[in-house]
């Protein structure tokens, strides 16, 4: 079970959780995805404790107990921020040990992002983005995307549902998992839309430089092969043009959710196997 903690980042309270291994060998920071919470991640923290892993996350603006309009997420430059914050904290609670940033769905496209243009970008020995965020397996209509552009300009906080229903979650034990939990909701602010379609855009056609050494880091991509909400195809691609520095892990037949489910102790067991790699090489800490 986690112990919560308070992350102060840009003048706003954000609900943070740790799960700390008795001696722990490397340390995950995890970003959740839309709609989601840290807690959500309970099972998946504990598994990683058990191999000698402490996990820390919190939960993203305007999610779960933190801060800000339900489904507000922005603007970006204050999410790395934010990441920034979860960083330092880990670091100077386990300054000896390696951190590997862990990001899903909408958290792995903000891990992306944040490899090439954190702050902190150099401080985790590797990252790991879970079904990232590079593309939708829906795509959005020409006309819907200039809509939502237009109203990010105007009320940037305005949320509209996330499109994301029970038939796309595709597996029965996750949903069920998932409902009534009152801490899960399906909104999504417009300008939190914008920018993550438009940094997912500009990861797939390079258009991100590496700002502090970050994407001179280990990338590891993990994928489902049935993932409806995120496309698979748009991750091998990336992967692809990413070079050696990248390794994409693909589960056959899994959905969006890999941590939950049947797949969700495989992919924690292969997680911890990849943390546990870099237990020894070590990012500078925070300035």
């Amino acid at each position: 079970m986690f112990e919560s903690f308070r992350l102060e980042s840009c003048g706003k309270g954000l609900l943070g959780y740790r799960w700390e291994a008795a001696n722990p060998a490397a340390v995950v920071c995890l970003l959740h995805g839309i709609g989601e919470y840290g807690g959500l991640f309970d099972g998946f923290a504990e598994g990683l404790k058990s191999h000698g892993i402490s996990t820390f996350s919190f939960d993203l603006r305007g999610h779960g107990g933190s801060a800000g309009r339900r489904g507000h997420t922005g603007p970006r430059r204050t999410v790395l921020r934010d990441a920034d914050s979860l960083l330092t904290y880990a670091h100077r609670a386990h300054a000896g040990l390696p951190i590997v940033l862990y990001g899903h769905s909408l958290g792995g496209n903000i891990a992306l992002h944040y490899r090439l243009r954190g702050r902190l970008s150099a401080l985790p020995a590797a990252y790991i983005a879970a079904s990232p965020w590079l593309a939708l397996c829906q795509p959005i209509p020409k006309w819907l995307y200039y809509l939502v552009k237009a109203a990010a300009r105007c009320k940037p906080d305005f949320t509209i549902g996330a499109g994301i229903g029970a038939d796309l979650v595709g597996n029965a034990q996750i949903l069920e998992a998932m409902r009534g939990d009152r801490l899960i909701h399906d909104r999504i602010s417009v300008l939190t839309a914008l920018e993550s379609f438009e940094r997912a855009d500009d990861l797939m056609r390079g258009r991100i430089a590496d700002r502090c050494g970050g994407g001179e880091k280990p990338l590891f991509l993990m994928h489902g092969t049935a993932d409806t909400i995120c496309s698979i195809e748009a991750t091998r691609a990336f992967a692809a043009a990413a070079g050696e520095r990248c390794t994409l892990i693909e589960w056959e037949g899994c959905v969006h959710e890999l941590h939950m489910g049947e797949q969700g102790k495989a992919v924690m067991e292969r997680t911890a196997e990849l943390v546990l790699r870099f237990r020894n090489p070590r990012g500078a800490g925070p300035a």
